[in-house]
């Protein structure tokens, strides 16, 4: 689609791979796997402001939602390819760029913040298994 597609055309076809990866990760797996990833970065890279728009809103929610797609991306270079549009200057696609970066920042917190987590809960689990044990009375209420 990259390369038979331009303008308009080339949005609309990535609104509708948008549309079905969405939410359905055998579609994101389909996708990355199918050379998905590099093609959504080569639109990155155009003048096409329409299609990068769309792709870029694509890629954010690929990399803040799909591991395999994020680590794809991250291999293409991806910051490299948002520093040197947003060094030509700000247009249509600037926000949807900005928030790909978000989104590989926020990724790495997330998994920090579920270690952190996990440990909390080890914590308490052993706090509450080295209690002892409350003894239950059958009694009447105090009245």
């Amino acid at each position: 689609m990259v390369t038979t597609e331009h303008g308009q055309a080339l949005a609309e076809c990535i609104s509708a791979v948008s549309c079905a990866t969405r939410e359905f990760e055998p579609s994101c797996a389909e996708l990355t796997a199918q050379g998905g990833c590099e093609a959504l970065a080569a639109v990155l890279g155009s003048d096409d402001v329409s299609a990068k728009t769309k792709s870029a809103s694509l890629v954010a929610y690929l990399c803040g939602h799909y591991t395999p797609a994020r680590e794809k991306f991250i291999e293409q270079n991806i910051v490299r390819i948002i520093a040197k549009q947003i060094e030509k200057g700000g247009d249509d696609a600037t926000e949807h760029l900005l928030r790909i970066l978000y989104d590989l920042k926020n990724d790495q917190r997330r998994k920090i913040f579920f270690s952190k987590e996990q440990q909390y809960c080890m914590e308490l689990l052993k706090v509450i298994g080295s209690c002892p044990h409350a003894q239950v009375k059958q009694s009447e209420a105090d009245r």
